[in-house]
This record gives structure tokens, sequence and C-alpha cells, in this order.
């Protein structure tokens, strides 16, 4: 879904979340700094019990959305779909609540659904960091994936 004929595409980030308030805010800054801007973001908390919840209302950026399960739905996919149903961007991205992304993730990834508008999905490789955000090991794809 388009605003102008010149505004880049929305892009819908889905963000489930339990119990994440260790790496929430790393990971939310991570996306409000993409170099790729016409983003919303739905942050999906599915009943924590630590400072989650907290942690993302002291974001003031008007494009995070906080939802709140009314219970703990059984298994990450519920909690995935339910974010699935809040989104409007004609391209959605599912985020992690314990990742960092690079700042280009996003527009790379816009670009190459435009370039190649036959793909429906785009996996990533990544690097494993500790608390640090040292990198102590590599998540790579399967050589038919790539």
């Amino acid at each position: 879904m388009q605003n102008s004929q010149h505004q880049e595409p929305l892009v819908s980030i889905c963000i489930p979340v339990f119990n994440g308030e260790k790496t929430i805010a790393k990971t939310i800054d991570s996306i409000l700094n993409q170099t790729y801007k016409n983003i919303e973001i739905f942050v999906v908390d599915n009943c924590s019990s630590d400072s989650t919840v907290k942690i993302v209302r002291e974001f003031t950026d008007a494009r995070i959305h906080l939802i709140l399960n009314d219970t703990h739905l059984p298994c990450a996919e519920y909690n995935l779909n339910r974010c699935f149903q809040h989104a409007r961007g004609e391209f959605m991205a599912i985020f992690h609540a314990d990742d960092i992304y690079l700042p280009h993730m996003v527009s790379r990834q816009v670009e190459t659904f435009k370039k190649y508008p036959g793909v429906w999905c785009i996996f990533t490789q990544g690097n494993i960091i500790d608390e640090n955000e040292e990198i102590i090991g590599e998540f790579k794809l399967p050589p038919d994936m790539r």
C-alpha cells in the first residue's frame, strides 16, 4: 500500500516477544536506525512477566505499535499471526526480539522484492553475538537457498 506515487512502499515489521527485556530495546533501536524509513513496527507481547512492555512503552516513535495479548498463546507462531492481523504494509518482515539488524537490511530486502517481483520471501544470514555484541558464530543459509 503506497501513500503517494513517490513514496517507498510501507514495510510492516513484526516482532513477536515473550520476556524479551534483555534485548528488546537494542532490537527496536536497530529497526529505528534503518536507512529505510517508511516502516511500521508491531511489537506483539505474549503476556511477558518481565519488564518487556515497560521498555517498549518508553519508545516515543509513532511508528511503534504495542499489542498486548489477553492470554499467553501456546506457541510463537500464534503470536506472530497476531502481528500479521495488524500489518498494513505492502511488505512484511519478521524480526526477532533478540536480534540486532544492520542499517541497510530493510532497504536491501525492498530492493530485492522490486528487482525480482516473483520472489515471495527473503531469508538472511547472520552473525551470532554475545551480550557485548561480539561475534561468536555465524548463521549461514544452506547452499541451495542462497
